[in-house]
């Protein structure tokens, strides 16, 4: 399904995205109202909405969002303070569900995504140094009222992850249970594998670095990584364009899911709910990512009318 869901996408004229920018996004909005107001399935603490086989939640509604804000982005009709509107709305539904995976993607998206946008050096001077600033206040919050308002409970994951060998009964069994499994698995696997819990989603490359060894891992990642350094080489000479928005949001999507996901195995950043591209198991993630390589794919077929492509102004 998800190889025939490329194939569309890539079949698929991009172009027409960028005039139906606006529908998109407001129907993605719909869909987070459905989601934060009236879900009826809860899986972890995160809200959804199930319809038969078919499961709406923060992750479906994530493509979407990125794509019109990509045209948005392009177009020079919007004035800054209505983007900074268009992109802070889904941040409060993406706290309040809350996701925060779909969170923290969202907004590494949008950056990058502003950063390549039409507004001068400037203003996106200004917009990231107030970013900025309120980033280290909340930063600065956070850790005072990790010290003195939070309870133990609520603090117990972040502390896990600096001390894990403290709470191995709790929050920091996972954590050292990847160790464990990372640290037995040697070139061609280890001789006797330990369970890991989520072993065929999150954590699916620690279940196959542990069986088959650090070979066969390397081998995935180098090739996972090869995707994303391809995609930046298609995108390295194309004019300014919706066409080459559309490709840094997919490559950027894609390359902080990778990095995330391994950096996050191996013990660098904390435990989250973020999958590796085209390994994790699960129909979400694969078809997110499928659409991103169909995007990829419907640029780069008609990357040869990209200079005729003209910015809105």
């Amino acid at each position: 399904l998800a190889i025939i869901l490329v194939a569309v996408i890539m079949f698929f004229d991009y172009k027409r995205l960028k005039y139906y920018s606006l529908l998109i996004y407001n129907g993605a909005i719909m869909l987070l109202v459905v989601l934060t107001f009236m879900p009826n399935v809860f899986l972890q603490g995160e809200a959804m909405y199930q319809l038969g086989p078919i499961r709406l939640q923060a992750w479906t509604v994530l493509p979407l969002l990125l794509i019109a804000l990509t045209a948005f982005f392009n177009e020079r009709k919007w004035k800054g303070w209505q983007l900074i509107i268009f992109a802070a709305i889904p941040l409060y539904f993406f706290f309040t569900l809350p996701n925060l995976s779909v969170t923290l993607l969202y907004i590494a998206v949008v950056a990058v995504l502003f950063g390549y946008s039409y507004f001068n050096r400037k203003q996106k001077l200004v917009v990231f140094s107030v970013a900025g600033g309120f980033s280290l206040v909340w930063v600065a919050f956070s850790v005072y009222a990790y010290h003195h308002i939070f309870q133990p409970y609520q603090t117990e994951r972040i502390a896990a992850y600096i001390h894990p060998e403290r709470y191995a009964d709790s929050a920091g069994f996972l954590i050292l249970r990847l160790k464990e499994a990372l640290a037995g698995a040697g070139m061609f696997g280890a001789e006797e594998l330990l369970n890991i819990p989520d072993a065929h989603t999150d954590y699916a490359l620690v279940q196959i670095i542990q069986s088959y060894g650090y070979g066969v891992g390397s081998i995935i990642i180098l090739v996972i990584l090869a995707i994303a350094l391809r995609i930046l080489w298609i995108v390295r000479h194309m004019p300014r364009s919706f066409g080459k928005m559309l490709i840094i949001l997919a490559v950027t999507l894609y390359s902080v899911q990778c990095l995330y996901s391994i950096l996050m195995i191996f013990g660098y950043l904390p435990l989250v709910n973020i999958p590796l591209p085209f390994i994790s198991y699960g129909m979400t993630p694969l078809f997110l990512n499928a659409i991103l390589i169909g995007l990829v794919l419907s640029v780069y077929r008609r990357k040869g009318y990209m200079s005729k492509e003209i910015i809105t102004s």
